[in-house]
Formats: structure tokens, sequence, C-alpha cells
């Protein structure tokens, strides 16, 4: 970090810690930028499942959210999956657009061997920043890593060494040295 980019990183904490406007934008005094993942949690009750997916038994690396997404994925490439539905509906003299929702998934669960599965979503923790701008900046260069990310703002307040380091920081006692 240049000379520069240090005092454009101090206008930014005097922003979100001093300025009127910055602290009223995330409404926390002595904020910290987390930078939160979103995972999906499977093998959950049903009952107690936020969604639900169907997942391929024989390719795992397949999940679909719906029935609809599974059928459309599945006549959109030749797999092996296709071909064995294809040949139930085939030998059962069936339209599978046809049926009711409940009879498609009994024939994707015992035709074909694909499960459906619970989950719950969470989000988890990745990092924290002093700037929004930092935070912001760290989902941009690492999205490919992590997938959904999102930007929760804690308080430090009781921190009170990342505050002692921020106050030394905009008074001046902690500056850029060449």
């Amino acid at each position: 970090m240049g000379k520069t980019e240090f005092e454009e990183f101090k206008k930014r904490l005097y922003f979100h810690n001093r300025d009127r406007e910055g602290v009223d934008r995330h409404i926390t005094a002595n904020p910290i930028f987390n930078v939160q993942t979103k995972e999906r949690i499977y093998h959950i009750e049903f009952s107690e499942a936020e969604g639900i997916i169907y997942v391929d038994s024989d390719e795992p690396e397949y999940s679909y959210d719906s029935i609809e997404e599974l059928y459309d994925s599945l006549s959109e490439n030749d797999s092996e999956t296709y071909h064995k539905l294809k040949k139930y509906c085939d030998d059962e003299d069936i339209d599978f657009d046809e049926l009711y929702t409940d009879e498609q998934i009994d024939i994707v669960e015992n035709e074909l061997n694909i499960h459906r599965c619970g989950y719950i979503e969470q989000w988890r923790y990745v990092n924290s920043h002093l700037t929004r701008e930092g935070a912001e900046e760290f989902i941009k260069r690492k999205k490919h890593d992590y997938g959904e990310m999102r930007i929760w703002v804690g308080s430090q307040n009781l921190c009170w060494e990342f505050n002692d380091i921020i106050k030394g920081i905009l008074d001046g006692e902690i500056g850029y040295i060449d």
C-alpha cells in the first residue's frame, strides 16, 4: 500500500467511524464489515428443511432444485439417466410431463436412483474488513471461490484493541511510513 492508497483508506475509515452520514448508513458504532458466504447443510429431515433438492445417486455431482429443473436438465443432455427415464416412460406408455408432481417424484426416486435431500442454508464467516469498500472489493475479487456472499456489519464497540488502532490512524498517531 502506497501513501496515496493509505490516505484513501484513512478517508474511508473516517467515513465509516466518525462521519455522521457513514455511521448512519450502517447504524452501529465501531463497525466491522464481515464477509459471509452462503452454504447449504444437507441431509436435514424434510420437516426441518428449508428446501429440498434432488440428487442423482449415480452422478452425485448433479443436483436439482426441483423436478422441473431435473427434467429440463435431463432432456437437454444425453445422459444415461435421461435414457432410463425415456425407456421407463415408453414401457409404461406414459408422458412424464403430464404426470402429477408426486407421481414424477415416485418415478425419479424408484426408477432413476435420484433421491430427495433436505437442506438448510446458513451464512458462514469468511473474513472481516475495516471498511465496507474493502469488503466489497474482496467479494468482487473472490466471488468465484465462494459463490454467493454478503456483508454483515457487526460492532466492535467493546474491542478496545481494534478501536485503539482505528483511533490511532484517524488521529494521526499511526500513519504511513515509506
